[in-house]
């Protein structure tokens, strides 16, 4: 039993930051689609990024290399 739990708590350890990343995009997704139907695109978009952020946290990436993959230069 407790070898069960322990197995679950390190999954969500492992996935931390899509986990978050997931929920705070779901959470801005309901702020912002409450406010109207066109915003259930932005839904889904706050949703995908949050899950794609939380991706390259897991990765353990650094903050500068998540914004030059999320905002690349213009090179």
């Amino acid at each position: 039993m407790d070898e069960k739990i322990w197995e679950r708590i390190k999954v969500l350890v492992d996935y931390k930051g899509r986990i978050l990343g997931g929920i705070l995009g779901f959470i801005t997704g309901l702020i912002v689609v409450k406010y109207g139907w066109i915003n259930a695109l932005y839904f889904l978009f706050c949703l995908g990024a949050g899950y794609y952020i939380g991706k390259l946290i897991d990765g353990k990436a650094s903050f500068r290399q998540i914004l030059e993959k999320v905002l690349p230069s213009g090179d």
